[in-house]
């Protein structure tokens, strides 16, 4: 719910097409869930904790960028030989 300027309360919700997509445990219908799962996971999202992860994230990330495949150019249309303009 959400407070909407004049002493009282919106709901505020998806279409039923979004809520069928996530489906019923999903964070939007269940603010409870939401909750406790910000409990849960807020110790490892803190900031000494996360100064953990960047030696590991920047490892992976310059790994993964040195198997990146170089740029090279792709034709976006056949080459029919003659020049379009």
């Amino acid at each position: 719910m959400a407070f909407n300027g004049d002493l009282k309360y919106t709901e505020i919700a998806l279409p039923p097409t979004t809520m069928d997509m996530f489906g019923p445990y999903s964070l939007f219908q269940r603010p409870d869930l939401h909750r406790q799962r910000k409990t849960a996971l807020g110790p490892g999202l803190t900031g000494r904790a996360l100064d953990g992860y960047t030696p590991h994230i920047n490892e992976t990330i310059g790994r993964s960028l040195q198997d990146w495949i170089a740029p090279s150019s792709i034709a976006l249309l056949p080459d029919s030989g003659e020049d379009l303009l």
